[in-house]
């Protein structure tokens, strides 16, 4: 049940569809450096705690594999259609590493250590270019005054080093060969075919279609031609980190230098007895065949659409498909039967406290005087809280509580005193009387 729990937890934080809501919006409110340690970074270290979480129960990894298989293929296609139709560029960014988490999770899902590899490895790589795309579209986005694709058309033809670096992430995005996502991905669709899962790797191929669009589509936007001036040069400081990530990206698996590099690791330290990996041509034709299909997607979305979807689609595809309009509408009710209760609370606690209180005072102050000779406690304490109660007047049941606070400390200091017999504790109970005394006076 443990483990469940955490599972569950964990698609939360790696954004699997239909818990993905709050990645477009983080993404869209976080400046570029931000966006790029969080789509670099933090959305890994679910996809590892989701590893480490399925390896403490084989029969929990057994049970629930299908289901993060059937949400990691659903939140793949999901992402690549949305971003598909958004317009700000951050969010079209953020719908594509949802996308790529998909991949993720569906590889793991595999229950294979080929799938754990490629899992990890296409982490790794996605960590590189989404990090580039993210600090490249900050600095495009800046230098044109918006993050509005259409205000950006262009941008790219001016800022010649920062585009360039844009469309290097971006074709890694892609899987375009020899980026180092082509390697990864592939990877990932070959653990798939290898288990025997045709549907989930004809499914893949699908979303690497979808992705080829968008990212063509993106592209086409950045190195469009109506552009309008740039507003601000951005500093040459932002150029250093976009370089080095861009050098990783084009060296990165063709060399052997940063991810074959972390699974001969993973072989040294025990985590997996061997591992072989085989880049097969009939894969690689299908891949570049669905980079292909994906740009006729994109022709022909381009001369049909004019790069924009018909505001209903987009409206469907951007808000989860009514996901976010069924939170909306949880929280709305939420917060009104919320209002309700407190009403009717408050409303409970008035007419129970200001009102049944007072009556319960007064009636006890009544049958203390009765069976009691003298009326002093009734006279002096409990009759009059009773009549402030009745009232509502917040400043003469203040000075009633603290009356009644005097006289029980004044008691318990002489109860101690007798007990005790210290004289101090006597002195004390006599400036306690003496204070009461003179409050009562004051006031009568």
């Amino acid at each position: 049940m443990a483990c469940a729990l955490m599972v569950a937890g964990l698609a939360f934080k790696v954004a699997i569809y239909p818990l993905h809501v709050w990645l477009p919006d983080a993404h869209s409110e976080a400046p570029a450096p931000v966006s790029a340690m969080l789509s670099g970074l933090m959305v890994h270290v679910g996809v590892y705690m989701l590893i480490r979480t399925m390896d403490l129960s084989v029969e929990i990894a057994e049970e629930l594999a299908p289901l993060l298989l059937l949400g990691g293929v659903v939140t793949l296609l999901y992402g690549g259609a949305a971003a598909l139709v958004e317009l700000d560029v951050k969010r079209v960014l953020a719908f594509s590493s949802i996308s790529q988490l998909g991949y993720m999770v569906a590889s793991l899902s595999l229950a294979s250590t080929l799938g754990l590899v490629a899992a990890g490895l296409h982490a790794f790589s996605h960590a590189l270019f989404k990090s580039l795309l993210f600090l490249a579209a900050g600095v495009l986005s800046h230098a044109a005054g918006s993050r509005d694709l259409r205000v950006l058309r262009g941008v790219g033809t001016d800022l010649r080093l920062h585009g360039a670096a844009f469309a290097i992430g971006a074709l890694a995005l892609a899987a375009i060969p020899p980026l180092n996502a082509f390697f990864t991905k592939d990877l990932i669709i070959d653990t798939a075919l290898e288990e025997g899962r045709l549907w989930v790797a004809g499914l893949m191929m699908l979303g690497s279609a979808l992705t080829v669009a968008y990212v063509a589509r993106l592209l086409g936007f950045i190195y469009g031609s109506s552009y309008r001036l740039v507003e601000a040069s951005p500093p040459s400081t932002t150029l250093p980190p976009m370089l080095a990530l861009a050098s990783a990206c084009l060296l990165g698996l063709p060399l052997g230098v940063l991810l074959i590099t972390p699974a001969r690791w993973m072989v040294t330290l025990g985590i997996v007895e061997s591992l072989e990996v085989r880049l097969s041509p009939f894969l690689m034709a299908s891949t570049l065949l669905c980079a292909l299909a994906g740009l006729a997607l994109w022709w022909a979305y381009y001369q049909i659409g004019n790069c924009t979807a018909p505001r209903r689609l987009t409206s469907l595809l951007t808000s989860g498909l009514g996901v976010d309009y069924a939170y909306s509408w949880l929280a709305s009710s939420f917060l009104r039967m919320s209002r309700l209760l407190s009403q009717g609370s408050e409303a409970k606690l008035r007419a129970g406290f200001l009102d049944d209180l007072p009556d319960a005072a007064m009636l006890t102050a009544k049958e203390v005087a009765r069976t009691h000779e003298s009326a002093f406690f009734s006279k002096a304490f409990s009759l009059p809280l009773g009549q402030a109660l009745r009232r509502r007047h917040p400043a003469e049941l203040l000075r009633r509580m603290v009356d009644v606070s005097l006289a029980l400390s004044a008691l318990l200091t002489a109860l101690l005193a007798a007990s005790l017999n210290q004289a101090w504790l006597l002195a004390f109970t006599a400036s306690l009387l003496a204070t009461l005394a003179w409050r009562l006076v004051k006031h009568v």
